[in-house]
């Protein structure tokens, strides 16, 4: 996400078809190493959109599904989309190993 994100504060006008890992093989990931990178990838986005303009936060990028999307667009997209996967991940840790 974060290069669609910077792609559209640089005025590109970026054009994004819908993101799917479907078939993707998550086998070999390790929790901690991925909930590492995350914080990482999400602490990096906030200082990136925090240095952000007000004319930069109004640019737009072309979304598949979304439509026009700005920057805060996107960055609520993401929350939602990190929210789901954190209920996810919680549901998992409450259910009894098999």
């Amino acid at each position: 996400m974060e290069p669609r994100i910077r792609s559209i504060a640089l005025g590109e006008q970026p054009r994004f078809e819908f993101y799917s890992n479907d078939g993707r093989d998550f086998g070999d990931v390790r929790l901690d190493d991925t909930l590492a990178e995350w914080a990482e990838t999400r602490a990096r986005l906030l200082d990136f959109a925090r240095s952000l303009t007000a004319t930069e936060l109004t640019r737009v990028g072309i979304h598949v599904t979304f439509g026009e999307i700005t920057v805060p667009d996107y960055l609520r997209i993401l929350l939602d989309h990190d929210r789901g996967h954190l209920r996810d991940l919680k549901q998992a840790a409450s259910e009894p190993a098999h």
